[in-house]
C-alpha cells in the first residue's frame, strides 16, 4: 500500500467505522485507543513503516483509526421515556346528551314493521313514554331515543345527540292501517302495525 493510500483511505474507513459503531449503539470512545505500531502521518493514524509487520500486505489489515468522537445520533442515544397511563385514564368519554321527555300522540304507540318507500326489513317501536327504537328486523339497531309527536311531525331525538324531524300520516281505509314517515334526511318510509 503506497503513502498517499495511506493517507486518504485509513482516515475513510476509520470514519464509516465510527459511524457503523455509532449506529450499533457501541460509541465508547475507549474502543478506539490506537493499538501497538500506529504513529500520526500527516494528522491521522496510520500503520507505522517501522512497524513489526514485515510483509506490506499484512499491516494493510490492521484499520484502527484515531480516537474520534462518535456522532451523536438518535440510535446512539437514549430513547426519552414517556409518561405512561393506563387505557382508562387516556380515554374520553364524552357525556350522553339529555334526552328530552317524549310526548307522542296514541295512534304512534306500537311496533311497526316496514322500510322505505314500500319496501320491508325495517322496524320501529314507539312506546306511549315516547321512547323509540328504529332499526333492522334481522337484528341491528339503527337509532334509539326519544320522540316527540303531534298528528303531524315527529322529531325524533337519539341517544348519540342526532336529531331528526318527519312528516307523518296516520291511514286507515277499511282496516289496513299504514303510517307514513318522511324523514328529513332518510326519505319516506311506510310501516304498517305488527
Amino acid at each position: 500500500m503506497d503513502m498517499r493510500c495511506r493517507t486518504v483511505c485509513v482516515p475513510l474507513l476509520v470514519l464509516l467505522l465510527s459511524f457503523l459503531t455509532a449506529a450499533c449503539g457501541k460509541g465508547n470512545d475507549s474502543q478506539w485507543a490506537s493499538p501497538t505500531g500506529y504513529v500520526p502521518v500527516n494528522g491521522a493514524e496510520s500503520p507505522s513503516v517501522a512497524s513489526d509487520a514485515g510483509a506490506s500486505g499484512a499491516t494493510a489489515s490492521k484499520t484502527a483509526g484515531p480516537k474520534t468522537a462518535s456522532p451523536k445520533t438518535a440510535a446512539s442515544q437514549a430513547p426519552a421515556k414517556r409518561a405512561t397511563t393506563s387505557p382508562a385514564a387516556r380515554k374520553t368519554t364524552k357525556p350522553k346528551p339529555q334526552l328530552p321527555a317524549g310526548s307522542v300522540p296514541d295512534f304512534l304507540v306500537g311496533s311497526w314493521s316496514g322500510g322505505p318507500g314500500d319496501q320491508s326489513g325495517r322496524y320501529l317501536t314507539i312506546t306511549s313514554s315516547g321512547k323509540y327504537e328504529r332499526g333492522f328486523s334481522s337484528g341491528g339497531v339503527e337509532s334509539s331515543g326519544t320522540v316527540i309527536a303531534d298528528e303531524n311531525v315527529a322529531t325524533f331525538y337519539d341517544r348519540s345527540g342526532g336529531r331528526e324531524r318527519a312528516g307523518l300520516t296516520y291511514t286507515d281505509a277499511a282496516g289496513i292501517i299504514v303510517l307514513s314517515v318522511d324523514y328529513a334526511e332518510q326519505g319516506y318510509y311506510s310501516y304498517v302495525p305488527v
